[in-house]
C-alpha cells in the first residue's frame, strides 16, 4: 500500500516531467499573464485532487493535457466575450500537438522559430513582444497605435497560424512549402 508522501512524491514526478508542456498550453490558450498563473494553479490542484484515479500504467502527459484542456474550456465558457480565445477544436488540436511533440521540445522549438520566422516582421514582433516578453496588451495596443480588442483579435489569429504552422511543420508529411501561407 502506498503511501501519502510517496503519492504525493510520485505526483510531483509526473507533474515536472510535463510542467512546461501544461504552461505552453495555457500559454498557447490564455493571452493574459494572470489568467495563465490562476488556471496552471487550477489545473495542479484538479490534478493532485484526481490523482488517486490516474492509471499509472498510462502516460501521464497526455491525462494531465487532457485535465488541462477540459479547464480551458471552462475558462472559455467564463470568458466568452473575451476576444482572442481559441475555438474548442483548436484548442484540443493544440492540446494534441503538444501531447505528440512533448518527447521532442527542441524540434517544436525549432518549428516555432521557422514558423515565426515565415510570419511578417510586424507580426513577429508583436508576437515575440507578447509572448516572449510578456508585454501587456495595453503596451501593444499604445506601440501600435490599435485598440486593446484589436491587438487581442490579431494575436488570436497570429496564434491560430502559428498553431497550424508548427502541426504541420511536425507533421511527418512535411514538405517545407506547408508553413508558408499566413495572411497579415
Amino acid at each position: 500500500m502506498e503511501t501519502e508522501a510517496e503519492r504525493r512524491e510520485a505526483f510531483l514526478n509526473d507533474l515536472s516531467g510535463c510542467e512546461s508542456t501544461l504552461r505552453g498550453l495555457i500559454a498557447g490558450a490564455l493571452s493574459r499573464l494572470d489568467d495563465r498563473a490562476d488556471v496552471f494553479q487550477e489545473v495542479v490542484v484538479l490534478l493532485w485532487r484526481t490523482y488517486a484515479r490516474y492509471d499509472r500504467a498510462r502516460p501521464f502527459l497526455p491525462w494531465a493535457v487532457g485535465v488541462a484542456t477540459r479547464r480551458l474550456q471552462e475558462e472559455y465558457r467564463r470568458m466568452r466575450k473575451r476576444p482572442g480565445l481559441l475555438p474548442d477544436a483548436e484548442l484540443e488540436e493544440l492540446a494534441a500537438a503538444l501531447v505528440a511533440t512533448a518527447a521532442e521540445p527542441r524540434a517544436e522549438t525549432e518549428a516555432l522559430t521557422e514558423c515565426l520566422g515565415k510570419l511578417p516582421e510586424r507580426s513577429a514582433q508583436l508576437v515575440r513582444r507578447r509572448y516572449f516578453e510578456e508585454a501587456s496588451i495595453g503596451q501593444l495596443a499604445g506601440e501600435t497605435g490599435q485598440t486593446a480588442a484589436s491587438v487581442y483579435q490579431q494575436l488570436s489569429r497570429l496564434r491560430r497560424q502559428l498553431a497550424l504552422c508548427i502541426r504541420r511543420r511536425m507533421s511527418p508529411q512535411h514538405s517545407t512549402t506547408q508553413c508558408d501561407e499566413y495572411r497579415s
